[in-house]
């Protein structure tokens, strides 16, 4: 009999058709294999990345499960599982098994999941949990992209690996004047050395889809150079090829080798690179370049004596005499193994005759630019400020895209308390030379002066984990935990850089942290272990002398060593004594050594501020309270907050410090909540080591209950701090 019901028949046979689908076990089958066939996909797309195996031969794996699921299917409908084996499904008198909500919602989830696995499979949709799991694929670099790695040395002489460094390095620096071509930079193609990384990895690290590679071997005046150009996604050899020459044509041989690779990308160097002069003192400023962009004492030590054996050779070499005035000032300021003032002499007498020689020269520019910046923040003068920026602007413009030039400007805006300009120049620096690790320090720095703690801790730990001894990274990541007062995490990260004694500041930050955590007799312990160099020493002892408070010691101590070596450090630490003493009138004569612009009508503040504050201190008590008010000011404008910037604490530590000397009690006082609330911990603070209660710019506030709370806080604080330290020591170190 007819439905009554329009369409009612064929919902009847639908139901019928999904019965019968029921019955034979299809829905089933069908939800199992797609369940299982996306969890088996999900497991080869994993080892797919590990093995770094072709993304084709992935999607063809997937098609194949895919249209492996209307077969099984098929294969469900026509055969039944019988006692007697598989047989062809027989029909049955029966009527097909209703079709419930619980059947339809499997239907749905199978037909779900082979949606997800199609556009997974394709690339169209990725997982969420996987968008940040995977690296950049070699196949998705440029293909105008390379990365030239060291050059092996297969001969036994050291001088020949430094020859091999320096070929390597001048390859790069040609195929980099290409402009449609994208070329790793030095550092992050130096970091496989002797790693026999796979290539594929080098691909997807850097960023590109070529790699050059080669070997040298020297046999007297005789070079042997082979080089071959691979294609990262599957190892093919483009290019190879094998030079025989004399050590006098290795220039030629670099030329040959970067036009041969720039014609096989189908592009073409810029410009033909000139004619070196003496081929010794050009091999010798290309190594030593390669040892100071590395940093640490020993590899700067190594440069600096290069730079000068090549100036030997070859006296109007600009290059080697900018090279030599940076590699002197990263040692007298990094390291405090040259006298600051006769490095300040010998660097400014080597730019001078490297712009004599060249005037547009982009080494000595930067090199101009760092040694200002180095002055800037040593005396606080606001006009090596303005020379440092004006330099390094001049090396950008004449070499927008050299990754140093813009990791040094970028480090000298991070310095200077501009974060956010700092952030996109040293990015720009990233995008060529991804793993360099003083680009990497520089962009920690700059997020840690925006406020952005966790990417700065992030970016410390990826310099420690990809240059484990690399004591720089362990000290700028404990210097930072400390800023933001978490000191009980920052001690093994300093104590680790302490260990070395090539950089004797680690040791004082260490030092610093135990005297805030109670820790005396281990801050004393640290401080006497520091043996050399002198400039070290006598830092160590002035400390030593303000913690006794035996300020009569230390100005006469400070004294002796400024009459000694007029390094420009000690006029700030007599400064202190002075202040310390009572002497405002020799506290101002300190003052015009250090920063005469601060005495003036209108008195310049740069990122350095303990010298303004003393200043004003000084002149408040002289009567001069006028000129005291200017200063102050001009520390609280340069101190006030920035949209997009949140400062560390100790900007507000500073603040305090001006309002108190102001005369206004409230504001210091929320000022120095505030950044105790934020974090500050320091007690003992890091530029003076004079604890709170001593600071004579909260003299006025010694005896206020809340001062006095504040104060306490802070103590309470860093005595659970010390607690976990020590704790940590007895159950093993904390890292």
């Amino acid at each position: 009999m007819p439905s009554a019901i329009p369409g009612a028949a064929s919902v009847d046979r639908l139901r019928t058709f999904f019965g019968e689908l029921k019955r034979r076990n299809v829905v089933r089958v069908a939800g199992v294999y797609a369940v299982t066939t996306w969890a088996l996909f999900q497991i080869a797309n994993t080892l797919w990345g590990v093995f770094d195996l072709p993304k084709w031969s992935l999607k063809v794996l997937a098609l194949v499960l895919i249209l492996g699921l209307p077969v099984a299917m098929i294969i469900a409908w026509a055969f039944e599982l019988h006692p007697e084996g598989v047989r062809r499904t027989q029909a049955s008198d029966r009527p097909p098994p209703k079709f419930r909500i619980l059947d339809a919602s499997l239907i749905a989830a199978t037909v779900a999941i082979v949606g997800i696995f199609a556009l997974q499979a394709t690339g169209v949709w990725r997982l969420p949990w996987s968008k940040g799991a995977e690296a950049p694929a070699a196949a998705a670099a440029a293909e105008k992209s390379i990365a030239v790695l060291p050059f092996a040395n297969f001969s036994s002489s050291k001088d020949a690996e430094y020859f091999a460094d320096g070929l390597t390095e001048e390859v790069i620096n040609s195929l980099a004047k290409t402009p449609d071509l994208k070329v790793a930079g030095r550092t992050s193609a130096f970091y496989y050395k002797d790693k026999n990384a796979d290539l594929r990895q080098v691909g997807r690290q850097l960023g590109v889809a070529h790699v050059l590679e080669g070997s040298i071997r020297r046999e007297g005046e005789r070079i042997r150079v082979t080089a071959q150009l691979i294609k990262v996604s599957d190892g093919f050899h483009m290019w190879s090829e094998t030079y025989d020459r004399d050590v006098k044509d290795a220039f030629a041989v670099q030329t040959e080798i970067a036009d041969n690779v720039a014609g096989v990308l189908k592009t073409k160097l810029l410009t033909q690179p000139e004619a070196a002069g003496d081929a010794d003192a050009y091999r010798l400023v290309v190594t030593a370049r390669g040892r100071m962009r590395d940093l640490g004492k020993a590899n700067l030590q190594a440069a600096r004596e290069a730079f000068s054996r090549a100036i030997k050779l070859e006296p109007n070499n600009a290059d080697a005499h900018a090279g030599l005035a940076q590699a002197t000032m990263l040692l007298a300021q990094n390291y405090m193994a040259i006298n600051f003032s006769d490095a300040r002499r010998e660097a400014e007498a080597e730019i001078q005759r490297a712009l004599s020689i060249d005037p547009k020269s982009v080494s000595a520019n930067v090199a101009a630019g760092f040694l200002n910046g180095v002055l800037s923040r040593r005396i606080g003068d606001n006009r090596f400020s303005v020379a440092a920026e004006t330099a390094f602007k001049r090396a950008v413009q004449g070499a927008p895209n050299n990754p140093d030039v813009l990791t040094y400007y970028g480090a000298f805006l991070s310095n200077e308390a501009r974060p956010n300009e700092a952030v996109p120049v040293l990015k720009r620096a990233l995008e060529v030379d991804p793993l360099n690790r003083v680009t990497l320090l520089a962009i920690g720095a700059a997020y840690g002066g925006s406020g952005k703690i966790d990417d700065a801790a992030q970016t410390y730990r990826s310099v420690i984990a990809l240059y484990p001894d690399f004591i720089d990274g362990y000290e700028d990541l404990g210097s930072l935990l400390v800023s933001w007062g978490r000191l009980d995490e920052a001690e093994p990260w300093l104590r680790r850089a302490a260990r070395s004694t090539a950089d004797p500041s680690a040791a004082v930050e260490l030092a610093h942290l135990y005297f805030n955590l109670g820790m005396i007799d281990d801050a004393n312990a640290v401080l006497a272990n520091v043996h050399e160099p002198p400039m070290a020493v006598g830092l160590m002892r002035a400390i030593m002398l303000v913690r006794a408070r035996n300020y009569d010691g230390l100005r006469a101590f400070t004294e002796a060593q400024y009459a000694r070596d007029h390094d420009p450090f000690w006029p700030s630490a007599i400064l202190v004594a002075a202040l310390q003493q009572g002497d405002d009138r020799a506290a101002i004569e300190q003052v015009r050594i250090i920063a005469p612009d601060l005495l003036g009508p209108d008195p310049q503040i740069t990122n350095e501020f303990d010298v303004p504050l003393g200043a004003a201190h000084a002149l408040n008590r002289l009567g001069l309270k006028d000129q005291a008010k200017r200063i102050l000011e001009r520390v609280l404008a340069a101190t006030a907050d920035k949209e997009g910037l949140v400062r560390p604490p100790v900007f507000l530590v500073r603040r305090a410090k001006a309002h108190a000397e102001l005369g206004d009690r409230a504001r210091a006082l929320a000022e120095l909540r505030q950044a105790v609330t934020q974090g500050y911990r320091s007690v003992v603070d890091f530029e003076d080591f004079v604890r709170m209660e001593d600071s004579l710019a909260f003299r006025s506030l010694r005896d206020d209950p809340q001062f006095k709370a504040i104060v306490a806080r802070i103590d309470a604080d860093n005595a659970r701090m010390r607690q976990r330290v020590l704790a940590s020591r007895n159950g093993g170190q904390r890292t």
